[in-house]
């Protein structure tokens, strides 16, 4: 058992193998007997309900924590913010302290319950400690939430792997990184998309190289979920209308008519490049996730150009772009009903496992048991037609 994570890296495998062989049942690689011989062999004691069972015991918890912290903060309101300061951390630590101990006795995973425990719990400690740090000094720097942030999103997503707190971690990592210059003077502002695209593209590659790495497949949900943050934090960054638009709103930069921003060009030709780099990438490396975030993104520069390009009659430019994108939409349906160069319509299965005892085991389980070999003093021979046994002599 893995004991940085919370939950037991055995039984999440197990999990993990039934849920593939689910897979390779739904694709018809398997037998119905096959695969429930192998769920059989792996068995896990954790609970997972669908999705709408989660939703509503989060609501549940969610409702029932709010209530209780509600209920007593009256009585902690009369030592002022610093009771409720510490009331709101020590209900945050209560939910700690409860969540461990339902993973651990009850077998929680992701079933709601612990995903409200854990949110309610990062939000009463943050409550609790910023509210302290701001009533004691009103005049402290924004960065002051997100520097108090990012250590406890940052652990939370080691501990739970969760793909909220591994966003949000990143977010405030940005925010910690691109405030100060944002605040600087013109020279740090100017370099401040730059920066956010340098910080994007290596935390995509260091995402996708622990990705590849087996001691970190527990966490390729919230590894998955930063790469494709990654991505767009490094498309937006150099799009234009971000830019343009950020630089007028956030700077409060007056463009004098036909005026532009600084490195218009370039921004210009990143809204076009990066999205048709992450499409020729993605289907080089037959990645989904660059393929999908490069088509979005080339509808967005599509908007950019037409928000600041028009060619008349909005309503029609829109109708006949709507009515292309369907056309395309179909065609490549049809078109790849049959694979072509590696890509299909067709639903196959999903990544293969990263461990290989795993994917022995599934297949062992699957293909049934090895056959015995023969003994080693069989001679053949004997029967006519070559000693094949083809008649009733052997």
């Amino acid at each position: 058992m893995n004991t940085v994570l919370a939950y037991n890296t055995t039984w999440l495998q197990a999990l993990a193998i039934s849920r593939e062989a689910k897979r390779w049942l739904e694709s018809k690689l398997i037998s119905p007997e096959q695969y429930q011989a192998l769920k059989a062999a792996h068995t896990t004691p954790l609970y997972t309900p669908n999705i709408f069972v989660r939703i509503g015991l989060a609501i549940f918890t969610a409702i029932c924590v709010g209530g209780f912290v509600g209920l007593f903060s009256l009585m902690f309101s009369a030592g002022g913010t610093n009771g409720i300061s510490i009331w709101f951390m020590m209900m945050g630590i209560g939910c700690i302290v409860a969540m461990e101990f339902l993973i651990r006795e009850r077998k929680l995973y992701c079933a709601g319950i612990d995903d409200a425990l854990l949110y309610s719990s990062i939000g009463l400690l943050l409550g609790g400690i910023v509210f302290s740090l701001y009533s004691s000094n009103s005049n402290l720097s924004p960065l002051v939430p997100a520097i108090v942030a990012a250590p406890i999103l940052a652990a939370a997503t080691i501990r739970y792997a969760d793909r909220l707190t591994a966003l949000a971690a990143y977010a405030c990592v940005l925010w910690i990184i691109g405030h100060p210059m944002l605040r600087g003077g013109p020279m740090a502002q100017a370099l401040l998309p730059f920066t956010l695209m340098l910080i994007s593209i290596l935390t995509y590659l260091a995402t996708t190289r622990f990705a590849e790495r087996e001691e970190f497949s527990h966490w390729n949900k919230p590894l998955t979920m930063i790469e494709i943050a990654s991505l767009v934090t490094f498309y937006l960054a150099g799009n234009y209308l971000i830019v343009r638009e950020s630089t007028v709103n956030l700077l409060s930069m007056a463009i004098p008519e036909g005026g532009n921003i600084p490195f218009a060009f370039l921004f210009y030709a990143l809204t076009v490049c990066i999205p048709v780099a992450y499409i020729i990438v993605g289907l080089k490396k037959r990645g989904s996730i660059l393929i999908r975030v490069g088509l979005l993104a080339a509808a967005f520069s599509a908007f950019t150009f037409r928000y600041y390009f028009s060619l008349g009659y909005p309503e029609v430019v829109l109708t006949l772009a709507g009515i292309i994108l369907i056309a395309i939409a179909v065609f490549a349906i049809r078109y790849l009903k049959t694979a072509r160069n590696g890509f299909t319509h067709e639903r196959l299965l999903a990544k293969k496992f990263e461990s290989l005892d795993a994917e022995m085991l599934v297949v062992s389980q699957t293909l049934g048991a090895t056959p015995q070999q023969p003994a080693q003093d069989f001679k053949g021979g004997g029967g006519e037609f070559g000693g094949g046994g083809t008649t009733e002599k052997w």
